[in-house]
């Protein structure tokens, strides 16, 4: 079982030369207000100086569809990440502008099957996260566990929220005990638990990647 592994909120040299030594599957510039925001330009830059096998997943929060499109139809960005609110209507729109592969977060509470049946069947790809009000991806929080349990996914789906080298394999082993979900777990998504003080640290990136490689699943 090959579990993929995504180093979000790339932004300075030094994070691709982090990323193409230690190769994760894939990596991701946030595109939404955020401290690791990057523009198109600083992206553009950044994408040529990664690894070709790399993807890159641009993170965006209710942004323009013709926006996010253009930037992976120029190819600065290989594949779509939602975190914000975009609905059925966006989706379809979306769709209809870019072929790129489609990841939507799905901010974990008691009625996310709703929001997962009604966006499910227009993405390629969930992205589990914590839910924290008004705030959209990067809370830090850990999936409430419980929320888990009677989850139903017909997608392949990232676990993220929260996610450190200290805890993401007893993360992926809870995950995997859920008969319900483990055939559809894709891989793991981390951003804040690979810095130090607010910045890519390449040591936590190795350990991070490490670990999880090295879990006999």
């Amino acid at each position: 079982m090959h579990l993929h592994i995504k180093i979000c909120g790339l932004r300075r040299l030094a994070d691709t030369e982090a990323v193409n030594r230690y190769r994760p599957d894939y990596t991701g510039f946030v595109f939404a207000k955020s401290s690791r925001q990057v523009d198109r330009e600083t992206a553009r830059d950044l994408k040529a100086r990664l690894a070709a096998e790399i993807p890159v997943l641009g993170v965006f929060v209710n942004s323009p569809p013709d926006q996010v499109a253009a930037l992976a139809n120029e190819g600065i960005i290989d594949g779509i990440q939602l975190h914000g609110d975009e609905d059925e209507q966006y989706l379809q729109a979306l769709r209809q502008l870019t072929r790129a592969p489609l990841f939507k977060a799905i901010r974990l509470r008691a009625d996310s099957a709703a929001e997962l049946a009604r966006c499910g069947r227009y993405v390629d790809y969930i992205v589990l996260d914590a839910f924290q009000p008004g705030v959209y991806g990067g809370t830090g929080r850990k999936i409430d566990k419980d929320l888990l349990q009677g989850l139903r996914l017909d997608k392949p789906f990232l676990l993220a929220g929260g996610l450190t080298a200290d805890n993401v394999a007893e993360s992926i082993r809870g995950v995997l005990a859920l008969p319900h979900l483990r055939d559809y777990l894709y891989g793991v998504d981390v951003s804040g638990g690979v810095e130090t003080d607010g910045y890519k640290d390449e040591e936590k990136i190795r350990k991070f990647i490490e670990t999880v490689r090295g879990l006999k699943l």
